[in-house]
């Protein structure tokens, strides 16, 4: 990693992988965009907070829960998060609250979330673009209509009847929905 200084975007994906290699990461000081889908686990997310550029991290199957997310919260910078298929719950994302940048958070395949990670939600300023787990239901659709500042609704595989979506869209008719 010495020899990428200017590195700015890196995708790494494979079950032979672990995390101890991401204290090489944190050497890559211009890093905007960084995947991780391998298990690595909470531990080596410490390397990953010295990198001032990092604006998009994804988590995708990586092992992290509840305690990992305390070490993302202190990624300040991040405007993109995706956290799809981790075992996290709605109270692991309440600690993301220190992400005030943050435009777009994915919490699909999570099955720990439900309708009560809507309060913690709502308090996200920014957020623009959601995608929501499968146990998110009808009784969520009120807070999603307050959440002013969302642009795009992803729900896969979501309880969410279409009832419930018709409900959202007459409150919100300029919200987008992707499946």
């Amino acid at each position: 990693m010495q020899q990428m200084p200017e590195l700015e975007t890196l995708v790494l994906i494979s079950r032979q992988l672990n995390g101890d290699g991401l204290r090489y990461v944190s050497e890559c000081k211009k890093l905007r965009s960084l995947q991780l889908h391998f298990p690595i686990g909470n531990g080596p997310l410490k390397h990953l907070q010295s990198l001032p550029a990092l604006e998009h991290l994804s988590l995708y199957l990586s092992n992290v829960d509840d305690d990992g997310l305390s070490q993302v919260a202190k990624m300040t910078n991040l405007r993109e998060l995706y956290l799809n298929g981790l075992d996290i719950s709605n109270e692991g994302i309440a600690q993301l609250l220190p992400l005030g940048k943050l435009t777009v958070l994915s919490i699909t395949e999570c099955p720990r979330i439900t309708d009560e990670v809507m309060p913690h939600l709502e308090q996200f300023e920014r957020l623009e673009h959601l995608g929501l787990a499968p146990y998110i239901t009808d009784d969520s659709i009120l807070a999603l209509s307050r959440i002013s500042t969302l642009q795009s609704l992803h729900l896969p595989n979501s309880a969410i009847t279409p009832k419930g979506r018709a409900e959202l869209k007459s409150l919100r008719p300029k919200l987008f929905f992707t499946r």
